[in-house]
Formats: C-alpha cells, sequence, structure tokens
C-alpha cells in the first residue's frame, strides 16, 4: 500500500471521527485504474437510511445507475445536490487526465422542512415508494430518524473535501504510472480491491470463490491466500460481516421481522443468520434490537 493511499485513508477517517462527514469515493468505473476500487470501505453511504433502502437490490442497482450521471455533471465543479432517494449532498469531482471521471460526496442530509428543498425530497421520496413499492410512512420515519438537517456551510466542506480530492488525484498518477510499468496488468492491491468492491455490491446474493476466481482469471488458492492475508479474514467471513453489519442497521432503523431481515441481507437459514449474529455482536438479534431501543427511548420496549 502506498503512503499516498494510507495517508487518504486517515484523512477519511479523521473527517469521519471529528467532523461527522459521511464521505464516500465513486467512479464512472469506465478506466483503469478506477480509484474507487481502491477505496472499497468508503464506496458506500452507511447512513441507516441509505442502508436500508438498498437492502431492495432493485434500488441499489439504480444508485449505481445514478453515479454515471453524477459523473456526467462533474464537469460543472462542486456543488450542493440531491439523490433520487431524496437526500441532499455535497458533490467533489475528481479530474484526472482532464476528465471528470470519479467524485467525492459528502452525505448523510435532508432539508427542514421550511427549506425551498423539501418539497423535492418529498416528491422524490414519494416516486421511490411508488417505483418500489415501499411503505410511504416506514420510508418517511426512517428519512427523518437518520438523516439530519444540519448541512454544513459549503465553504467549511470544500476546504476539508478539496484537499482530499488532490490527494485522490495524486494517488491516481501514481497507480497509473505503476500499472504502466506492469503492461496494464493489476497489482496485488489493486486485484485486492477489486474482490472487496465486487463482494461489498453482491453480499446479499449468493458468492462463492469459484465465482470470484472466475471473474478475476486467478487461481482458488491465490485469491484466498491474498484476501486472508490483506484483510485477515476468509472471503466467508468477510460477506458475513458486511451481512451482519446491514443487519444491524436494519435492526436498529426497521420493524422488519429479523427472519425477513436475515433473508433481506443474505442468510437462506434464520437459525444460521442468528448463529452468525451472536457469534460476531455476542447477542441474538432479538437482544440487540431490544438493547438499542432501550437506549434509545430511554425505557424497555414494549
Amino acid at each position: 500500500m502506498s503512503s499516498t493511499h494510507e495517508h487518504i485513508k486517515n484523512y477519511i477517517d479523521y473527517l469521519v471521527r471529528e467532523h461527522s462527514l459521511f464521505v464516500t469515493i465513486h467512479s464512472r468505473g469506465d478506466r483503469y485504474p478506477p480509484i474507487c476500487v481502491r477505496y472499497a470501505d468508503f464506496n458506500m453511504h452507511v447512513n441507516r437510511f441509505c442502508l436500508y433502502i438498498k437492502t431492495d437490490s432493485e434500488i441499489w442497482e439504480k444508485c449505481v445507475l445514478s453515479q454515471q450521471k453524477v459523473c456526467d455533471r462533474c464537469s460543472e465543479g462542486s456543488w450542493l445536490g440531491m439523490c433520487h432517494a431524496g437526500v441532499v449532498e455535497y458533490v467533489y469531482p475528481i479530474l484526472t487526465e482532464g476528465k471528470p471521471a470519479d467524485f467525492v460526496s459528502v452525505s448523510g442530509y435532508r432539508p427542514a422542512e421550511d427549506s425551498v428543498l423539501y418539497p423535492k425530497a418529498m416528491h422524490k421520496l414519494s416516486k421511490l415508494c411508488r417505483e418500489f413499492g415501499l411503505a410511504p410512512e416506514d420510508v418517511r420515519k426512517v428519512y427523518e430518524a437518520h438523516l439530519t438537517t444540519d448541512i454544513p456551510d459549503k465553504k467549511k466542506v470544500d476546504t476539508l473535501i478539496e484537499p482530499l480530492c488532490d490527494m485522490i488525484r495524486l494517488e491516481y498518477l501514481e497507480t497509473r504510472e505503476s500499472s504502466d510499468r506492469r503492461g496494464g496488468r493489476p497489482g496485488r492491491d489493486d486485484l485486492y480491491y477489486h474482490i472487496c468492491n465486487s463482494i461489498r455490491n453482491m453480499h446479499d446474493h449468493k458468492i462463492s470463490l469459484e465465482g470470484i476466481c472466475a471473474q478475476t482469471h486467478y487461481s482458488a488458492s491465490y485469491i484466498s491466500h491474498l484476501f486472508k492475508s490483506r484483510s485477515g479474514m476468509t472471503i466467508n467471513q468477510y460477506v458475513n460481516a458486511l451481512r451482519i453489519d446491514e443487519a444491524r442497521a436494519m435492526l436498529d432503523s426497521t420493524d422488519m421481522s429479523i427472519q425477513d431481515i436475515g433473508l433481506t441481507v443474505g442468510f437462506s437459514d434464520a437459525n444460521y443468520f442468528s448463529n452468525v449474529f451472536r457469534a460476531s455482536v455476542g447477542v441474538s438479534p432479538r437482544e440487540y434490537r431490544n438493547r438499542f431501543r432501550k437506549s434509545d427511548n430511554g425505557k424497555d420496549p414494549e
């Protein structure tokens, strides 16, 4: 891992920890090396509203496709916008070779009821519910509970995010030079991040080592050794960790049954889901939900 890459990850951690910014990095994906592949841990919005609606795979696909439209607009510079689900976000383009191919998003906001953006957000939420058959009252509840109206001033965000864009641009140049020296073949870092990114995009579906090998054209032993040496986990352990993280968010923010949550995040057996959850979190899914709601409300859940 390059020193620039390490600096970028540390800086994003700083933005999250000290400034409470939901920072993600996205790519058009039509060139090598796509920057977001190297930042699989920062490629998905992790606020609970986004996790909630993305449990629907069709909505997830729409979110991915919408990134293409955002990239197309990046030539205009940075701006404050709103996604198809009514989430307000800042967008900062990353220009490489004179073309906007990647962008940084600072998200997790919603307009206040007295804002001029509020009617637009409600229209987008209503359209989302109609298109995907969601219950408007449930979506609205999660939207209001887990997105904040405290949208920071753009000058402040500019000061924090523009240096990040510069660092990512520098790493792209370093990575491109390294790729050229290898004749265009991906290095171990790029292959590892590509695997992570693929798993993140498909972790609610059946994932197999054989499928990853077929996609990457590397042997099972090579992929297994590479992934374990870099992550400290097997691919199956990594998949389950992603699923458990998503299940925790759904237990926190929805009233879905525990069985439905397990199925939604990719577990085909409810008992296996409960066993994996308990081994990872230390309590059962039901105990976790009850503890969260007790601490959130200050009283025992009904």
